[in-house]
């Protein structure tokens, strides 16, 4: 692990540390299936301890910030890989298309849903607004490999999209995956229906009368919730 050269990361994860919680971090574990380990750091704790620290040391500069992003990522407990991500969101503006091949190394990474859904909805989202020529590659990459959590990046990145979402290509990739068995994707499927129908519910009913025998009963329970 290298060390970025300029900031003081290694006093972030000094304070992080420093606020473990053992009863807390075995639960917070539990809930993780024992997938990774935890402090114990609750959301609105973590959160504050980056806006202190942020307001104290001010945002890492261009030339860091990644490197910062890489070297939280590393650590072993579950919260530095959130801490992570707080800060990928504060540099939306800042995305490269290069960016594109690191949110993907990301999301395979340590991959459980806690971590995938927020790459997904918020970086990949947010790319694919700068970049959009690049979804259409990237998403029939996605589909014809194995990874189910890219697979479910490809139907949940337009979470955030509201009125803004393709619909169409909303519709492709649910189609092309909607025989799967896998529960993470089956539940994306209706969790991504269900978003989209407060903005077009037409849509989402037709698409579920349409594909009521493909769809899962999972997909079709998630999608209709709020109809």
């Amino acid at each position: 692990m290298t060390i970025p050269q300029g900031y003081p990361v290694d006093a972030l994860i000094t304070q992080m540390r420093n606020l473990s919680n053992t009863a807390q971090g075995t639960k917070m574990t539990a809930y993780l299936k024992g997938h990774f380990p935890c402090l114990g750091v609750m959301a609105p704790v973590r959160k504050e301890l980056l806006k202190d620290f942020l307001q104290e040391h001010g945002k890492p500069g261009t030339t860091e910030w990644e490197d910062v992003v890489k070297t939280l990522w590393e650590q072993p407990e579950r919260e530095f890989q959130y801490l992570s991500q707080d800060l990928l969101i504060k540099y939306k503006s800042k995305y490269r298309e290069e960016h594109l091949d690191w949110f993907e190394s990301l999301i395979c990474d340590r991959s459980w849903w806690d971590t995938v859904d927020h790459l997904a909805s918020h970086c990949v989202g947010a790319y694919f607004l700068h970049y959009p020529e690049q979804r259409y590659a990237a998403i029939d990459r996605w589909l014809s490999g194995d990874d189910r959590w890219l697979k479910r990046t490809a139907i949940i990145f337009q979470l955030k999209y509201g009125n803004k979402t393709d619909a169409a290509l909303l519709g492709q990739v649910i189609t092309d995956l909607m025989h799967e068995q896998d529960f993470f994707i089956r539940k994306a499927i209706g969790w991504a229906l269900r978003q989209y129908s407060r903005f077009d519910a037409d849509f989402v009913r037709t698409f579920v009368d349409t594909h009521e025998q493909a769809l899962s009963g999972l997909s079709k329970k998630e999608a209709l919730r709020l109809l």
